[in-house]
């Protein structure tokens, strides 16, 4: 593993709230197109429907004419204060990549590191970006970079095949976000591991097939920049308890009526009988009760 920027590497960044994942996705020759067709075949649904089930997860897929330095800058601004993953297909230089119709994307130069901090993971599917770009937007802050330092490799035939060589670029993607949702600490070795041990598996389906031995080259030349950044979710303290409402009072007051009681007869005389409270009154309070 190369590391470029390990002055400390038990650096725990600022809590974050969501991980956006932007998808270059320049579709404009072959092998972006063959890169293309199997992320839409299996993977731009997937991503889409996570994006609509999980708050914390933002998907901005740059498709041909958008897949441009300007759109780019302009996702980077909108969510700067979050972990952007650069992800997605680029044809690529040792000191460059570029995107729609070959308009450059990234370079050694001013107007890279100036934006280099804002993005958290740099992880583009390019040939040779890892001998002087990755080592250039790790100096400049971004807080992790994988890069190939060879040629990269998108075998173009049956589909199965193809998936082969997009599936440990993606999940690896889809595991950073279950971790980072279920609220793990991560490192970005952890995430190269993980992306590594897909590569093996898909490695291993091939046996001693061409599909395997490209798929180990991809493997063998893919190389990590760590910042010793530590990704982990912003978790919203919960709320402080709330005092019981008061319950309510209610003041009753029962007043004695004076009232005719009866009679008595004295003689041939019927007399009324009244018993009088002498307005006196039985007067108490009564509280609510609960979960009335």
């Amino acid at each position: 593993m190369d590391s470029l920027s390990q002055d400390n590497p038990n650096d725990v960044g600022d809590a974050m709230d969501k991980i956006v994942h932007i998808i270059l996705n320049p579709y404009y020759e072959l092998a972006t197109y063959v890169w293309g067709d199997a992320f839409f075949k299996y993977y731009k649904s997937i991503l889409e429907k996570r994006a609509q089930d999980y708050d914390d997860y933002v998907l901005v897929h740059l498709f041909k004419q958008d897949a441009v330095w300007s759109k780019f800058v302009a996702i980077l601004n909108q969510y700067k204060d979050q972990f952007i993953v650069d992800d997605g297909v680029a044809h690529g230089a040792s000191n460059l990549k570029v995107g729609y119709n070959n308009t450059l994307l990234h370079a050694c130069d001013d107007e890279t590191a100036q934006i280099a901090g804002l993005i958290g993971l740099f992880k583009q599917t390019s040939c040779l970006v890892g001998q002087q770009l990755c080592p250039f937007l790790s100096q400049h802050g971004t807080k992790w970079t994988i890069g190939n330092t060879q040629p990269m490799y998108l075998v173009s035939g049956p589909d199965d095949e193809v998936k082969s060589f997009l599936l440990p670029e993606m999940e690896s993607v889809t595991w950073l976000h279950d971790q980072f949702h279920s609220g793990a600490e991560i490192k970005a070795q952890d995430f190269y591991s993980k992306m590594l041990a897909l590569y093996d598996q898909e490695i291993a389906k091939w046996g001693d097939s061409s599909v395997a031995y490209y798929l180990n080259i991809n493997k063998t030349y893919r190389k990590l920049w760590d910042s010793g950044f530590i990704l982990k979710k912003q978790v919203q303290p919960p709320p402080p308890p709330q005092p019981p409402q008061p319950k309510k009072k209610w003041k009753i007051v029962l007043k004695m009526e004076s009232d005719l009681t009866g009679y008595a007869y004295i003689g041939r005389f019927k007399i009324p009988i009244y018993i009088y409270s002498l307005g006196k009154n039985i007067a108490g309070e009564a509280e609510e009760e609960e979960g009335q």
